[in-house]
């Protein structure tokens, strides 16, 4: 599976009709098809200033509060990444800007 590398591959990739609006599939997802565009610009401009491996600390939260849905599938996303993920139990209320998930490795 080969991940987006490059803004250009974001740039170039098609989105057909039959596709469109509906859920990704799972290797999109894994191969990063899916994220916000300046993740892939800021890495680029990581490596190519030689910061590549940086270490970060990315932390995930809501605007609003509610109920944390969707960890578990988060966590299996990232098992076979070089990251610590710590985060709240699946179902836990939370208040608005509650951190939700902190993640930790290379850029």
């Amino acid at each position: 599976m080969r991940k987006i590398g490059a803004e250009k591959e974001v740039q170039d990739f098609q989105v057909t009709d039959s596709t469109r609006l509906f859920s990704a599939e799972h290797d999109e997802i894994r191969r990063g098809m899916t994220t916000d565009v300046y993740f892939v610009k800021t890495k680029e401009i990581l490596e190519k200033q030689g910061h590549g491996a940086t270490e970060v600390t990315a932390e995930v939260f809501a605007r609003r509060g509610g109920v944390a849905a969707g960890i578990e599938e988060v966590r299996r996303l990232l098992v076979d990444e070089d990251v610590e993920v710590h985060s709240v139990p699946e179902g836990q209320p939370f208040d608005a800007k509650e951190v939700l998930m902190r993640i930790r490795g290379p850029y």
